[in-house]
């Protein structure tokens, strides 16, 4: 039995040949370079869906419309309110705090402004013309008055 042993340990010893120097090191680099890669791929995939994750969310979220607080109202109160501002149904303290948001926020200085004289375009007769000129030269003048008052 050992005289088989031995041959068979011979005929191995043909077939496999001398490895050159440096040549198991260089598998062993190959090997390593290739792990590496793979847990970077994994890396780059759990990143890229969770960076989809996030993308997604975000825009799921409800999109809230820019609406500052300025001087204890947001511009959402300010035109909630701006239609009994004009018709002069607040009180002085809430008409003061409405002037001085609109000191700060020129978007609903602007609205007011605007509201204010289609309140009055709607109010007066468009088909009788305005018999006194005294009247027409008011309207200006309450205009300016009206911006005076978001100013000061």
């Amino acid at each position: 039995m050992t005289t088989t042993s031995t041959n068979m340990n011979e005929s191995l010893d043909h077939e496999w040949g001398q490895c050159p120097a440096g040549a198991v090191q260089g598998l062993v680099q190959k090997l390593r370079v290739r792990r590496r890669r793979r847990q970077a791929q994994k890396v780059v995939a759990v990143a890229g869906m969770l960076a989809i994750i996030c993308v997604t969310a975000f825009l799921a979220l409800p999109k809230r419309p820019y609406d500052p607080e300025l001087a204890g109202l947001h511009c959402s109160e300010v035109l909630a309110l701006a239609d009994d501002l004009i018709a002069g149904r607040l009180d002085d303290l809430t008409r003061g705090q409405i002037v001085a948001h609109c000191r700060q926020c020129r978007k609903c200085h602007n609205k007011i402004v605007a509201l204010r004289a289609a309140h009055e375009q709607s109010a007066t007769p468009r088909s009788e013309p305005q018999a006194d000129d005294r009247t027409a030269r008011q309207q200006p003048a309450a205009d300016l008055r009206w911006q005076l008052a978001l100013y000061r």
